[in-house]
C-alpha cells in the first residue's frame, strides 16, 4: 500500500503498543524523533533505542484530553503538512534528507502554526530523549545524584575537639 497503512506506521516503531496515540500517530512521532534526536552511533543511544515516541505516548495518558488532541493535531500537520509546501508526499515516506529539509522548512516558515508544531514536537522529543540515562554519557553528564565528597582537610585549621 502506497498511502500509509498501519503496516507502514508499525514499521516505524516496531514492537510498540500505542496507548493514547494511534499506530499512525506513534509512527509519525517515531519518524520525527529519529530526525531531531542525535543519531545512533557509538556515543549516542538513538531515539529508537531510547524509545522516545513510546515514552511520550505513555506520558500523554497523564494529561488532559485537550493536550492529547493538540499533540495529535500537531502530528497530523507533521505528516501531511507537505501540502503547504506543494508536496503530496507524507513526512514518513520521505528520504531522511528530505525529512530534514521538511523540518527546516517548517522551522523557517512564515506560518506561525508550522513553527509552533515543529518547535514543540522537537522540544518534546529532545526532552524525553535526554531524560533517559543512556543518553547522559554522550554529553558527559554523570547524573543528578552524585555522592558528595568530603572536602579536603585543611592542615591550617585545628582539629575539632573530641569529646
Amino acid at each position: 500500500m502506497r498511502g500509509g497503512g498501519d503496516d507502514h506506521y508499525r514499521s516505524l516503531c516496531p514492537g510498540a503498543t500505542p496507548g493514547v496515540l494511534s499506530v499512525k500517530e506513534l509512527g509519525v512521532l517515531a519518524a520525527l524523533c529519529e530526525r531531531v534526536c542525535p543519531p545512533a552511533d557509538e556515543a549516542h543511544a538513538g531515539a529508537k533505542v531510547v524509545r522516545v515516541a513510546e515514552r511520550i505516548d505513555r506520558e500523554l495518558a497523564f494529561h488532559t484530553p485537550r493536550m492529547q488532541s493538540d499533540l495529535k493535531a500537531a502530528l497530523l500537520v507533521m505528516e501531511h503538512g507537505g501540502l503547504l509546501h506543494l508536496s503530496a508526499t507524507r513526512f514518513t515516506r520521505l528520504a531522511p534528507e528530505a525529512q530534514d529539509a521538511r523540518i527546516e522548512a517548517m522551522m523557517t516558515s512564515s506560518s506561525e502554526l508550522e513553527r509552533q508544531v515543529i518547535g514543540n514536537l522537537r522540544l518534546l522529543s529532545l526532552f524525553f530523549y535526554y531524560v533517559d540515562e543512556r543518553t547522559w554519557a554522550a554529553i558527559h553528564y554523570e547524573g543528578p545524584f552524585q555522592p558528595r565528597k568530603a572536602p579536603p582537610a585543611d592542615s591550617r585549621l585545628p582539629e575539632a575537639p573530641h569529646g
